[in-house]
């Protein structure tokens, strides 16, 4: 079974002991003399056209491309400092009130309002999720200095030589890059959840940049940049730093197997109250802890990886 565990990168050839998740219509396998054993190699692996939200663990291994899960213990590997940041950019009513209705300032009560509906709505959790994101990273101050928001942004790129459509439910953009994408996670846990999505998602973003780079300002393409993104359910997010470069949109697009592996970091951050997890930032410790690591992710938007 192909599975994604934390800090675990993914070989070219592995053995596979469990057959059910196996379909001659995703892989190329050859069947070893044992019935419950398959050697598989990853240059091997069938790759086709599809859109970003189809991608599954499959795609990631087939472009080679693993995972490392980086968890609450290791913020400092991940955001690159030993104790998160306050967050400061926010209303200090957003950490404090017990609820919106105590809440005295308009823009805390409003987003306090986005986010309970957001962490409680039974029907359309999308839509109510992605309008709490753009509150809340508007809040912090994620798109200052003429940065603005675009909700279900559909990027277009080709993959296996065809051309296929990104959706990104949040982006930013600033002088028309992309700078950051997020995804509202509702990929199985099985299939690898909302990385395998926001991983084509990022590489979608990466290579409409690099398009506007050079038939539009004249520049020469990136070799590579960091991009950032994000998944967010109703109950917390998680973070990612993907370093994509030409050599790997170039695979995508010709649906090759890349020669250099690439690497998704993944965050996410234990909750402090962990009995209180389906209610995700409604306690106001998994509030600040969450609301932390959005404020040290918002040093990368600034900062040109």
């Amino acid at each position: 079974m192909v599975a994604s565990t934390d800090s675990y990168q993914y070989p070219q050839i592995y053995f596979c002991l469990c057959t059910r998740y196996l379909s001659c219509a995703e892989q190329n396998a050859r069947r070893l003399p044992s019935d419950d054993i398959y050697f598989i190699n990853m240059s091997q692996l069938i790759r086709i056209a599809k859109s970003s939200s189809d991608w599954t663990m499959h795609d990631l291994n087939a472009y080679n491309i693993s995972v490392i899960s980086v968890i609450n213990q290791d913020a400092t590997a991940f955001f690159g400092c030993s104790v998160l940041p306050e967050p400061t950019h926010i209303h200090g009513e957003v950490l404090t009130a017990p609820c919106a209705k105590q809440a005295v300032s308009p823009d805390a009560r409003e987003l306090l309002c986005h986010m309970d509906h957001a962490m409680l709505v039974l029907e359309d959790v999308e839509s109510a999720v992605v309008d709490f994101v753009v509150l809340l990273l508007r809040a912090l101050g994620y798109t200052k200095r003429g940065r603005f928001f675009r909700t279900r942004q559909d990027i277009h790129y080709v993959i296996c030589g065809e051309s296929r459509l990104a959706t990104a439910d949040v982006s930013i953009i600033e002088n028309n890059e992309i700078l950051l994408v997020g995804l509202e996670g509702k990929q199985p846990i099985d299939l690898g959840g909302p990385t395998p999505q926001l991983t084509a998602l990022a590489i979608a973003a990466f290579a409409a940049n690099n398009d506007f780079r050079v038939s539009v300002l004249g520049q020469r393409p990136l070799p590579s940049k960091v991009m950032l993104g994000f998944s967010k359910t109703a109950i917390y997010p998680v973070f990612y730093k993907i370093l994509v470069t030409e050599e790997l949109v170039t695979a995508v697009e010709r649906g090759l197997y890349s020669a250099t592996p690439t690497v998704v970091y993944a965050h996410k951050r234990t909750l402090p109250n962990p009995r209180h997890r389906e209610n995700g930032m409604i306690p106001s410790d998994n509030k600040r802890a969450i609301l932390s690591c959005f404020e040290a992710f918002h040093d990368f938007v600034d900062y040109d990886l």
